[in-house]
């Protein structure tokens, strides 16, 4: 099994086991999945060896060459398990953070979600497929406007983000890092 699926399983095991290991009151329709891995919060430890184990396994799936949408998903992954390093604040109210790792958290994540946007950008316009070329396509697509419909609509970013997670999750899955072009 490659590193990025086996990073895969943990991470999703992590997120789809987050509401039993994690604080009373989160919630998988609106809390996100880095607040499974916040600052000071049961369980987190979990979800940290997710980023991890994600992030590591798509960095390590990357060697061999760090050119094109290989580059591109390297950094993903990378920014990924440093992410898991820095927690986000807690749901708790009340619950005392460091502000410094959590706004850390946050760059991670954006540069974590820039990276693989652009692989998918990049793979789409290097992939010879039209099939492949048009999932790549619209999983860039997706890249961008997922993240503003989570802005858009708090109430539902949990899931939301889930559903991202799942479109990225499973091209990784399929096509990372063999069929990367």
């Amino acid at each position: 099994m490659s590193p990025t699926r086996l990073g895969i399983l943990v991470f999703a095991v992590a997120v789809a086991l987050g509401p039993l290991y994690t604080v009373a009151g989160y919630s998988p329709a609106s809390n996100l999945i880095s607040e499974l891995a916040a600052q000071q919060t049961r369980g987190s430890e979990y979800m940290v060896a997710g980023f991890l184990a994600l992030g590591g396994g798509v960095l390590a799936d990357a060697r061999g060459g760090w050119r094109g949408p290989r580059a591109a998903f390297g950094l993903f992954g990378l920014c990924m398990a440093l992410a898991g390093l820095v927690g986000h604040k807690p749901i708790t109210p009340g619950v005392p953070f460091d502000e410094l790792l959590h706004q850390a958290h946050g760059l991670l994540g954006t540069l974590s979600g820039i990276s693989i946007t652009v692989g998918f950008a990049w793979q789409a316009w290097r992939e010879k497929v039209p099939a492949a070329r048009g999932v790549a396509a619209l999983l860039a697509v997706l890249a961008l406007a997922l993240p503003l419909a989570m802005l858009a609509v708090p109430a539902w970013q949990g899931l939301i983000q889930r559903v991202m997670y799942a479109a990225f999750l499973a091209w990784l899955w399929l096509r990372y890092p063999g069929r990367v072009a």
